[in-house]
């Protein structure tokens, strides 16, 4: 796991967490390209084994249980100290056409306006979860032991954003993130 603390200090980051699942290239990759920007920590190759587990075991279905890794519990105190302003999770969605987003109540509209300016195909509905304009606020993920429903535990804000696999190769899926994350961070630090 490889952290990127920005340049300068800055008083509630934004984190941006690439690479818990191995298997999903393209936000690891979009992750990196923030690394050094002003008020953004990067967290990347969490999981740099290239399969969706790390020694059998799902990292984002662990996150604050009593089986949890030595890498989780490594993460979400980092982020927990950071006190960060939101963070923003990349991963990648092997069974939907259309890009999505779970995201914090207090997230919703930003998040809407990020998707809408993707000009990409939106989901109605993911993994059983009905999509409103692309987002999800209160689905059955996330679950027990994912990072989200930790950051949720936690009061921090956050986003999972979601890029489909089906139809788009790695260097498409890593524009959608690196496009999202960009909208995102305007909306955050409009000034900077």
């Amino acid at each position: 796991m490889e952290i990127h603390l920005p340049i300068e200090s800055f008083e509630f980051p934004v984190v941006i967490v690439g690479g818990i699942h191995g298997d999903e290239p393209a936000g690891n990759i979009a992750a990196k390209e923030f690394a050094g920007k002003k008020g953004v920590v990067v967290v990347s190759d969490v999981n740099p084994t290239g399969k969706r587990r790390f020694h059998g075991i799902d990292l984002n279905r662990h996150f604050g249980l009593k089986d949890s890794l030595p890498i989780e519990d490594m993460l979400l105190t980092k982020i927990t100290e950071l006190k960060p302003r939101t963070v923003i999770a990349l991963h990648e969605d092997d069974t939907s056409d259309e890009v999505y987003a779970y995201c914090s109540l207090g997230l919703v509209n930003m998040v809407k306006t990020a998707l809408k300016s993707l000009h990409a195909p939106l989901a109605k509905s993911a993994i059983g979860d009905r999509a409103d304009e692309g987002v999800i606020t209160q689905g059955h993920l996330p679950c027990r032991g994912t990072l989200e429903h930790q950051l949720r535990h936690r009061h921090i804000e956050n986003c999972t954003i979601e890029t489909p696999v089906k139809k788009h190769p790695v260097h498409e899926r890593v524009e959608l993130h690196k496009h999202m994350v960009s909208a995102l961070l305007k909306h955050i630090y409009p000034f900077s």
